[in-house]
């Protein structure tokens, strides 16, 4: 996540700030180590002086021009992620761009996608620049209440899994898993194996008028996100090409 400040940013807040939404969530102080035979996350304490959570870079781009500038944003940052390790870490690896010419900082935020997807980007992010903020007033950090974490919802994940009321599906999902798949048809019959050198891409754009439709208009006719309706449209263009639903 590659952001541009609007304001020339104080290095220590922003560390103190990262430092603190680390303790806050959970999910950023995990770690990986490999057994024999599978893969263990664990959780590390704040307080473990041997977790390597978080490593920071101030990248001065004085003397640059524009086009030597974003270049080198590019390959620092390609470092930068390329740094991130699951067993020894950092997860997360925060720079500082200092732009030269009167150009705005950068601020790359690089966190491996172990540790956060998507939606999170928007809740981390939300709270760095409220801790960021509060720090900047001469404030102490104070965050909202944080809802379910990631161990509560764990543990009631594992519940579910062996409660009496799943239990009655398992008959259920056992034919779903064990029925027939049907392979997908081919234009044409290839004696080697198919590789990704072989594939080729077809892309489709559409209107302004239908993506409305997708975004707003269908979703709330059916009570739905456009998560659901392409996952729809999905089977049911696999299930026309197959000639199967099944």
């Amino acid at each position: 996540m590659l952001l541009e400040a609007q304001d020339t940013l104080n290095m220590e807040f922003l560390k103190e700030a990262f430092f603190y939404i680390i303790k806050y969530h959970d999910a950023l102080r995990f770690c990986y180590h490999k057994t024999q035979n599978r893969w263990i996350q664990e959780c590390k304490k704040i307080e473990d002086n041997s977790a390597n959570f978080l490593a920071f870079s101030e990248i001065n781009l004085n003397g640059l021009v524009n086009g030597e500038q974003e270049k080198t944003i590019q390959i620092e940052s390609t470092k930068l992620q390329s740094s991130l390790n699951i067993e020894s870490g950092p997860m997360i690896h925060v720079a500082l761009f200092n732009m030269s010419n009167g150009k705005s900082q950068r601020l790359l935020i690089a966190i491996h996608h172990l540790i956060i997807d998507g939606v999170s980007w928007r809740i981390i992010l939300e709270d760095l620049e409220l801790a960021y903020k509060q720090l900047c007033a001469g404030k102490q950090i104070k965050l909202p209440t944080k809802t379910t974490s990631y161990k509560k919802w764990a543990v009631g994940l594992i519940q579910y899994a062996q409660s009496e009321k799943l239990s009655t599906e398992i008959i259920y999902w056992s034919k779903i898993i064990n029925f027939d798949n049907v392979p997908l048809p081919t234009d044409f019959k290839y004696s080697a194996i198919p590789t990704i050198a072989s594939t080729r891409q077809v892309s489709i754009f559409l209107e302004t008028d239908e993506t409305t439709k997708l975004l707003s208009k269908v979703p709330k006719a059916y009570l739905t996100q456009i998560n659901d309706i392409l996952l729809t449209a999905l089977v049911q263009a696999i299930g026309d090409w197959t000639g199967t639903y099944k």
